[in-house]
């Protein structure tokens, strides 16, 4: 099912149509504000990754097994955290 909502986001002067997806017939299970809302967190956090692939050169892991994987993106979200942190100062 096609759903499509005419919001207003956050800093944008035009109206934003955005078409969801979803297995969600209900528009009581799942209202259009809901959708849009779920739709921007989404994004914040594929902006998010893209920071971390190119600003800090991470498109590619050094790593070679899981544990150290995990600890090679720990470490990046960490340093990027703090970054943000520093820039709040």
């Amino acid at each position: 099912m096609c759903r499509e909502n005419m919001d207003r986001s956050p800093g944008c002067f035009r109206p934003l149509c955005i078409c969801v997806v979803t297995n969600t017939l209900d528009p009581q299970e799942l209202s259009i504000s809901a959708a849009s809302k779920i739709y921007h967190q989404h994004w914040g956090i594929e902006v998010t990754f893209r920071i971390l692939k190119h600003t800090f050169h991470r498109g590619t892991g050094l790593s070679r097994t899981p544990a150290h994987v995990l600890s090679e993106h720990q470490e990046t979200i960490l340093g990027y955290w703090l970054l943000q942190l520093k820039s709040l100062q």
